[in-house]
Parts: C-alpha cells; sequence; structure tokens
C-alpha cells in the first residue's frame, strides 16, 4: 500500500490528482507505518509475556508473498508497474474491512489483539473510501484499451494479493516438526482452485461492487477472466 501512497503523493498517477489527494496519501503513507510498528510492538510484548517465540518465519514469508504479488503484476501489467501497485492497494484497502471487522466482535480473541485490529480498522474505513474514490477517477480517465489490459489482470492481482499466504502456512507447519512432503501434501489437499477462489470472493465483496459500479464488467473479455478465476 505504501508503495502506492508514494506514487500518488509524489504525482505519478497517469491522471491528474488534487493537493489534497496527494497530502492524503501521505496520510496514508504514515497510517501504514504506524500499524507496523504497534504490530511488530505487539508481537514483542506478547512473546515476552507468555515466553513463547512467535511460530514461522514472519520476514521470509513476507518476502515470499511480495515475490508472488510481483510475478503477478509482471506477468499482466509488465510495462505498468505504477499502474499494478495502484491495484493492488485498491484491493487491498477496499477488502481488509471485511477482515478486520470481524476480530474485534471475537472474543474468544485475546482482549489487547481485538483492540489492535479495532483500531487498525477505524483507519481503514477511511483508507477504504479514499481508494474507492481513486479508482474511480482512474478507471473513468483510462482509454479503453488500457482498461481492457488492467481489467483484464484484476482477477489474478486479487487472487495473488487476497489469497491464502500458502508460505506463512507452509512455515507454521514446519516449525512443528511435519516433513515438507507432508506439508506440500496438507497444502494441496485444502488450498484448491475452487477453496481460494471463494475465499477470494468472500473477502472482496466491496471491491467486487466498486468493479461493478464503475462498468469493469461491461468489458466481455474482462468479464470471462473473471468467471475462469471463479470470481464471479
Amino acid at each position: 500500500v505504501n508503495k502506492a501512497a508514494n506514487h500518488i503523493a509524489t504525482g505519478l498517477l497517469p491522471i491528474q490528482i488534487s493537493d489534497n489527494t496527494r497530502l492524503d496519501a501521505l496520510k496514508i503513507y504514515t497510517d501504514e507505518g504506524y500499524h507496523s510498528v504497534f504490530s511488530l510492538d505487539l508481537i514483542g510484548q506478547i512473546e515476552r509475556a507468555t515466553g513463547i517465540r512467535r511460530t514461522g518465519t514472519a520476514m521470509t514469508d513476507a518476502a515470499k508473498y511480495d515475490h508472488r504479488r510481483q510475478t503477478v503484476a509482471d506477468t499482466y501489467l509488465r510495462d505498468e508497474a505504477i499502474l499494478a501497485d495502484l491495484l493492488q492497494a485498491v484491493i487491498m484497502e477496499t477488502a481488509i474491512t471485511s477482515i478486520l471487522k470481524e476480530i474485534p466482535r471475537d472474543e474468544s480473541i485475546v482482549t489487547i489483539v481485538r483492540q489492535t485490529i479495532a483500531d487498525h480498522a477505524h483507519d481503514e474505513k477511511y483508507h477504504h473510501a479514499y481508494f474507492t474514490d481513486l479508482f474511480i477517477a482512474l478507471w473513468t480517465a483510462l482509454p479503453p484499451p488500457k482498461r481492457h489490459q488492467v481489467g483484464q489482470s484484476v482477477p489474478h492481482l486479487m487472487i495473488a494479493v487476497l489469497g491464502p499466504r500458502k508460505e506463512q502456512v507452509e512455515s507454521i507447519l514446519g516449525s512443528i516438526n511435519i516433513n515438507s512432503d507432508k506439508v506440500s501434501q496438507i497444502i494441496n489437499d485444502i488450498y484448491t482452485d475452487e477453496y481460494i477462489a471463494s475465499g477470494v470472493r468472500s473477502t472482496a465483496k466491496a471491491t467486487i461492487r466498486l468493479l461493478s459500479r464503475v462498468g469493469v464488467f461491461d468489458d466481455p473479455v474482462i468479464l470471462d477472466s473473471f468467471r475462469r478465476a471463479m470470481l464471479i
């Protein structure tokens, strides 16, 4: 998200935006940085309080996730790196509210975690509105051939951004001494294409409504791309 926020703040988008829009991008950049700070701080507090180290290899897993997203972006928008970053931010920021809103309501989760997520969710409501408006302006301004290209990339980016982080699951299973062959079998048995698409559809309801609202699905080729990805 911060890559996209930086592009917006520094005026690198292919559309004209106001100074207020650029300023708001810097505010989002600051919010996202703070979300990282308080999340890492909370992890450290929990580890010290319980004496239990976190499971998995977070930094390595995040790098693998980023590489997977970047591979998809390079495949479908190789010459449009800024657009690819912006689309990934739109997808994440319009979908994340549905991910975050459930956790604070779940009383089986430790209170401090619920409170931290609730604080995060409060910010994300504003980010959702910001990126919704920005995508509407962007889509309206793009010429039809570029819309055609961008639209076909979106289902693949949605799966890359919102799909399961298999790398994290693999490292967690490996950390409890399940051998690599068994880990691969578990991952393949659970994360079928249908299962992944179902999860993304559920998470990205607001994103899909946004795409429908601006007429993305009016292009039959784009519509077919979403159907083949099982996202609509």
